[in-house]
């Protein structure tokens, strides 16, 4: 269950509200299944990490399918993680806005994405089970938990190595509560 967290600290928790209150980025939650969790448990490394692909739901498979958005990259982020991975998710630390639509799916661990919304600023911490889909030119960041870890499925509208060549940086002061 993702949690929002506004710019005077108030905190909200229903799908709904949360929804209606991000708009036009919507949240949900999916279930990580059983064999999901055993993989991740006892088989994820860097160089598996695109086969969580084929733990992503069929119901939010077509809601990637519905967006026009394929999938582009699976991954794991921790103290341990390889160098790509790691860069990845220190450029995904800088206020920025994407092009394109963007999709993800968090199988395991907690991360905050901070948005920029109209001049609002909001915290979302997203969690195992949580999904968050992102359109094009919403502002938005993230930050890493204290525990320092996330498994992630993305889907994106066009493959991941042009996409990002897209990103646009901006100067956003973080007015977030987190």
């Amino acid at each position: 269950m993702s949690i929002l967290i506004n710019s005077n600290g108030k905190v909200f928790s229903k799908e709904n509200l949360v929804n209606q209150i991000l708009s036009p980025v919507q949240s949900g939650s999916f279930i990580v299944s059983h064999e999901a969790k055993q993989f991740i448990q006892d088989e994820l490394n860097e160089d598996n990490a695109n086969q969580l692909f084929q733990f992503v739901p069929n119901n939010m498979r077509s809601l990637c399918q519905e967006k026009k958005l394929i999938q582009t990259k699976a991954s794991v982020f921790n103290k341990q993680a390889e160098e790509s991975s790691q860069s990845r998710s220190e450029a995904s630390q800088t206020p920025h806005i994407n092009s394109g639509d963007e999709l993800h799916f968090f199988f395991d661990g907690s991360y905050v994405i901070y948005f920029n919304i109209k001049g609002e600023h909001f915290s979302l911490i997203v969690q195992a089970g949580d999904w968050l889909f992102i359109p094009a030119n919403v502002e938005h960041w993230i930050k890493e938990t204290e525990d320092h870890y996330l498994v992630i499925v993305s889907y994106h509208c066009e493959p991941f190595e042009i996409f990002h060549t897209k990103v646009k940086y901006t100067t956003t002061k973080s007015q977030a509560f987190i």
